[in-house]
């Protein structure tokens, strides 16, 4: 790890905004960044160092890479949340329009697609990859993709969740509409088998407590 993501790491550590899930996909986007830096040449780079100067290099790696806007623009958020708590409040700028950024992403692209790809294609655990895009599919709550046992629950035409999966206890279904919805749950069930989302050899508690390794 490169002192600038060891840094970054603290700081995250430090200041747990929003959901498991908000927390995971800023902690993917702010790692890969700094790995990112490091592939450009800013090895030795700490947190009191970075400037725009750097995002801006970044950025210009990530359209050599033929990263959707929307992809590069929700990473542009992460580093903004990052921005204020090392007291660099304009880090990355207050507007997409720096970086000829065209602020949309294009109607036939499924939002929940370009999130989750952006932000789970370096999780190297593949249960944990899976659930985060199992929630961005299905809105499902993290206790519920962990808990789904997506064989079971594949209906068809809609995903069927027992109660004792979710908040409440209620059991529901969520229709599957999209061709998304249907390539996610088709991983889930490669993934999980006949049982749930949580891996064979581990508890619950187990599975909830992992914490999430990135591959370069």
């Amino acid at each position: 790890m490169t002192p600038l993501a060891w840094e970054i790491t603290k700081v995250l550590s430090a200041n747990r905004d929003g959901s498991h899930t908000t927390q995971y996909q800023r902690r993917m986007i702010l790692i890969r960044f700094a790995k990112d830096l490091k592939a450009l040449g800013h090895r030795g780079l700490r947190l009191n160092g970075l400037g725009n100067r750097h995002v801006s290099n970044v950025v210009r790696f990530w359209k050599q890479q033929n990263l959707t806007d929307a992809t590069i623009m929700n990473r542009l958020s992460a580093l903004r949340w990052l921005g204020p708590k090392i007291d660099k409040p304009n880090l990355g700028y207050d507007s997409n329009q720096v970086f000829r950024l065209s602020g949309r992403t294009p109607p036939t692209v499924n939002k929940a697609s370009t999130l989750t790809v952006a932000v789970t294609q370096h999780i190297s655990d593949p249960h944990v990859r899976c659930g985060l895009k199992l929630q961005a599919a299905f809105g499902l709550r993290r206790e519920e993709a962990m808990k789904l046992r997506p064989t079971w629950a594949d209906r068809g035409t809609k995903l069927t969740l027992k109660g004792s999966w979710t908040k409440g206890g209620r059991p529901r279904e969520i229709p599957i509409n999209t061709p998304y919805q249907r390539g996610v749950l088709e991983e889930a069930k490669r993934i999980a088998g006949s049982g749930s989302m949580i891996p064979a050899h581990k508890t619950y508690k187990q599975h909830l407590q992992r914490k999430v390794d990135i591959e370069s």
